[in-house]
């Protein structure tokens, strides 16, 4: 039994100084061709290795990472196309992919002819995967709307305590679009929505409204089916007003007491929209054909 252990311990330590040697990992290199030497954000030279089948998603979280650590900093021009592919050890084609990934999520800004900037944070659309969970977790939509509501009251409430002139003058064209689109459904939605973010624009913090999308867009198709429902656009657009009506008054409590009862509300009405769906969802005797 001894005599296997040190067998083995000696294969170990050959397997290990063959995978160690300089030899070993110029023939690795030399095999994916993927070395790539850069500066870190400290100046310093740093070594490293993509490898296959992944290379295209490895490429993307590693230029990620070179952004959101301020190795690349907002306004910072990106090197070219050729430099990257260079420095990477990779193709054009990849560095092309990974420069399209970056633009989709918003972290850098590509123009023709001038190349391509990182952008700053608040312009990352880090939101869409959380807006595409809510799309596709229909049966949870209750769950994230009560989520909705945390977040709305204490928008509200901010947004009174923190509005300004320009707020102030935009909350109130805001409502006069959600009144007037009244007898529109699909030009109402949008000004319901509109409105909501507005509100939580005038509570000054960025991420408020950058959290608050997510969870408000997906809704639309809801709410296009509830503003349907007979009074459902009166009883919105009298709360809406409430709403507002607080905020301009500087009404904290007010504003966050008037944002409950509508949330209320229209989550009353999306259980009604909901209720009816699995109502005129077929039994399973009827998929199966029997009576």
């Amino acid at each position: 039994m001894f005599a296997i252990i040190r067998q083995f311990n000696a294969a170990v330590k050959r397997l290990y100084s063959v995978y160690s040697s300089e030899k070993y990992a110029k023939e690795l290199h030399k095999t994916y061709d993927l070395s790539s030497t850069f500066l870190d954000s400290r100046g310093a030279t740093a070594m490293t290795t993509f490898e296959r089948p992944h290379l295209t998603e490895q490429v993307v979280e590693h230029c990620t990472r070179l952004i959101t650590d301020g190795t690349w900093a907002a306004s910072d021009m990106l090197p070219t196309e050729g430099e990257l592919a260079r420095q990477f050890g990779v193709s054009r084609t990849v560095i092309r992919e990974c420069v399209r990934v970056l633009a989709s999520r918003g972290m850098v800004d590509v123009r023709q002819g001038r190349g391509t900037t990182v952008t700053t944070p608040t312009s990352w659309n880090v939101t869409e995967p959380l807006a595409q969970l809510i799309r596709a977790d229909r049966p949870s939509l209750l769950n994230w709307l009560e989520v909705r509501t945390i977040l709305e009251l204490e928008s509200a409430r901010l947004a009174a305590a923190r509005a300004g002139e320009v707020d102030r003058d935009e909350l109130a064209a805001a409502l006069r679009r959600v009144t007037d689109a009244a007898q529109h459904p699909d030009d109402y939605v949008e000004a319901d929505i509109a409105l909501h973010l507005r509100i939580a624009e005038a509570a000054h913090n960025p991420q408020m409204r950058l959290v608050l999308r997510p969870l408000v867009q997906p809704l639309r198709t809801e709410l296009h089916r509830t503003v349907r429902i007979a009074t459902a656009t009166v009883a919105a657009t009298r709360e809406h007003t409430a709403i507002v009506e607080r905020v301009l008054a500087g009404d904290g409590e007010g504003a966050r007491a008037a944002m409950l009862l509508h949330l209320r509300r229209v989550a009353d009405e999306i259980t009604l929209v909901l209720d009816g769906d699995r109502d005129m969802a077929p039994s399973p005797d009827h998929i199966h054909g029997q009576d």
